[in-house]
């Protein structure tokens, strides 16, 4: 499920080198209509180190998960220290417009019963126009069938300049209703809540269904995410309820450069191979 909706925590780990083109269109009853392209990645860097990698994009965290998307464009290094079964520490450095962010990132892993699992990460990081702040975040995943997941997740973000603790807990129900395995069609059903704690109240409560498929081809996807929101900006607002669409249309490019080397030495035994089984 992270692999095909392109979580941000599972792709800052994965092994391949990830290229991901958004063409984001969002209508929102509040805020009417925004449109953007937004381009995101991973790149390794094999020739000069395993541990080390650079990511590019815009800061956005988890779609279901996070009801204000984050647009500021920035790249960074992630530099990992130690890397166990279950957990691994990274030294990450972003770097925008608005400066340098350098940061210390944790997190483990594993398996809880035969049917669920459980992720934490911590991040600590220092940004100019923040200060310190620092981002917790636990999944708990429970296999319901071989084709539904259930996830319940809380995030906190705590610093200098944040409005005491702000927290979001969620949960998901992803449902896979693919037709072929060759083209996978995933419905996820959300529900969200988010505040802060200074002042103490909810900013907002979100139900919706995020549906997403490829098209056409296996690096094409569409996303379709109808929503409706009860939420006020401050504490002394009046809440209200919106209605938002997103449409969304992505290229997602990936390869494995570490493989690249392994696959160019075998390839003089494989065409001799080919060669034998022809004659």
């Amino acid at each position: 499920m992270d692999s095909f909706f392109g979580d941000p925590n599972y792709e800052l780990e994965s092994p391949e080198s990830l290229v991901r083109v958004v063409w984001r269109n969002d209508f929102d009853q509040s805020d009417g209509y925004n449109t953007k392209v937004r381009l995101s990645g991973k790149l390794q860097l094999p020739k000069i180190s395993k541990r080390l990698n650079l990511f590019f994009g815009g800061e956005n965290g988890d779609d279901l998960s996070n009801d204000e998307e984050k647009s500021e464009d920035r790249a960074g290094m992630l530099y990992t220290i130690d890397q166990r079964n279950r957990s691994r520490v990274d030294l990450t450095l972003d770097f925008s417009s608005m400066g340098f962010k350098p940061g210390v990132r944790f997190r483990n892993q594993g398996q809880l019963y035969e049917d669920s699992s459980y992720r934490f990460t911590q991040q600590v990081e220092y940004k100019d126009n923040k200060g310190f702040f620092t981002t917790g975040e636990l999944n708990l995943d429970k296999a319901l069938s071989d084709t539904d997941l259930l996830r319940y997740s809380n995030e906190l973000v705590y610093g200098e300049k944040t409005e005491g603790t702000e927290w979001q807990t969620t949960l998901i129900l992803f449902e896979r209703r693919s037709v072929h395995k060759s083209d996978p069609r995933v419905f996820a059903w959300f529900g969200s809540i988010n505040g802060v704690t200074d002042p103490s109240y909810v900013k907002n409560y979100r139900l919706g269904v995020l549906f997403r498929r490829q098209l056409y081809r296996p690096f094409l996807f569409v996303e379709l995410k109808p929503a409706y929101n009860f939420r006020k900006q401050n504490n002394d607002d009046v809440r209200r309820g919106a209605w938002s669409l997103e449409l969304n249309f992505e290229v997602a490019l990936e390869r494995d450069l570490r493989r690249t080397r392994d696959k160019v030495k075998s390839a003089p035994s494989s065409a001799a191979q080919s060669s034998t089984a022809g004659k």
